[in-house]
C-alpha cells in the first residue's frame, strides 16, 4: 500500500518535474573528504542495465486505471531480466548473492552537491563505516538506537468482517503484542484487486 498511495505518486510528481531517477543501484559505502565534515564519495553497485534502445526504466504497472508497483522488477526492461526471474533473485535484499553488473563512484561537486541519506539506520554500519568513525553522534546512534524487524500478513476470507463477528465501524486496532500487533479491514481495496 506504501509503494502504490506515498512513492508511487511521489514518483509520478518528480518525474513530471525532470527528476531522473537511477534504478538497481545499491550504495556500498559512504566516503568522507579528507577533514571528514562532508559525503565525497558514494560508492554503487549496479544491479541491473536497461535493454539497449531504452531510455529509462518505466517502474509502474496500471492496476485497474491506477498506476501501482510491481511485486518484483519489470524484466522484460532489463539487460539481466531473464536471468533475475530464473533465479528469483530479490535485489532488495543484502543477502542476495547476485553480483553487480558494474560499479561506480559518484563525486561531490560532479555527480551531487548534497546528499539526502534515506538508508534505513539497521544498514549504516555497511555503508557509512567512515562517518560511525568520524563522528561521535553517529556512533552512539548506531549503537543505541534499536531497529524492530517488520513482519505483515494478508488474510483474505470470505465473510466479511461482520461475519467474523467485528459488528463495529472499520478500524486499525493496534494491541502492542509482537509479531503481529496491528490489524485491519482492508476490503476497501477489494475493488482493486484483479481476480473474479
Amino acid at each position: 500500500g506504501m509503494g502504490d498511495t506515498i512513492f508511487g505518486p511521489y514518483y509520478e510528481v518528480l518525474s513530471r518535474r525532470g527528476v531522473r531517477f537511477e534504478f538497481f543501484h545499491k550504495v556500498e559505502n559512504l566516503g568522507l573528504s579528507p577533514d571528514q565534515r562532508y559525503v565525497d564519495t558514494i560508492d554503487v553497485a549496479v544491479q541491473a542495465t536497461l535493454k539497449p534502445g531504452l531510455s529509462r526504466y518505466e517502474p509502474l504497472v496500471d492496476v485497474k486505471g491506477l498506476p501501482c508497483w510491481p511485486s518484483h522488477p519489470l524484466y522484460d526492461q532489463l539487460e539481466q531480466g531473464e536471468a533475475l526471474r530464473a533465479r528469483g533473485v530479490d535485489l532488495e535484499s543484502s543477502w542476495s548473492d547476485w553480483e553487480p553488473v558494474a560499479r561506480k563512484s559518484l563525486k561531490r561537486g560532479v555527480d551531487f552537491d548534497e546528499v539526502i541519506l534515506g538508508i534505513s539506520l539497521g544498514a549504516l554500519p555497511y555503508v557509512a563505516p567512515e562517518l560511525i568513525a568520524a563522528r561521535k553522534e553517529w556512533r552512539d546512534m548506531v549503537e543505541h538506537v534499536k531497529t524492530v524487524q517488520t513482519l505483515a500478513m494478508q488474510l483474505w476470507l470470505r465473510p466479511d468482517r461482520e461475519g467474523l463477528g467485528w459488528t463495529y465501524p472499520r478500524t486499525v486496532m493496534t494491541a502492542y503484542a509482537d509479531p503481529y500487533n496491528t490489524w485491519a479491514d482492508m476490503t476497501h481495496l477489494v475493488e482493486r484487486e484483479c481476480w473474479p
